[in-house]
């Protein structure tokens, strides 16, 4: 399909190519949020093929993200400052950081942890 832009395509140097994977990967990120909640599978396709140009799973547009689960737990100190109970985003503030960072509590987890996450609001570091 895109053969026929081939030539246009080589023309695009690295960085602008790097700004444009960018610019697409936050947009399949935003198509990929109905496999947070209510869809298994995202296919990308066009009607005159018979096969999706792509498939994705939670993981794969979690990858493209970079929100992704460590191998290696990790412990950090700080405070919970916000949360919302729910779609388990949050923020939490550590000294060692310049700015609050972000997490997200997973929904299979979210009903088991939502108190401990509350309660943990409540402590002063």
């Amino acid at each position: 399909m895109i053969e026929h832009y081939k030539r246009e395509l080589d023309k695009i140097d690295d960085s602008h190519m790097t700004r444009l994977l960018d610019k697409t990967r936050t947009q399949v990120v935003e198509m990929g949020k109905p496999l947070i909640r209510s869809a298994d599978r995202l296919a990308i396709g066009e009607v005159s093929r018979p096969q999706p140009f792509v498939s994705l799973t939670r993981r794969s547009v979690e990858a493209l993200s970079g929100n992704t689960v460590g191998a290696i737990p990790s412990t950090l100190r700080g405070s919970i400052i916000r949360f919302d109970k729910e779609n388990g985003w949050a923020k939490f503030r550590n000294p060692e950081f310049t700015s609050p960072i972000s997490f997200v509590v997973p929904s299979v987890k979210r009903n088991l942890l939502r108190d401990e996450v509350i309660d943990a609001m409540k402590k002063t570091i």
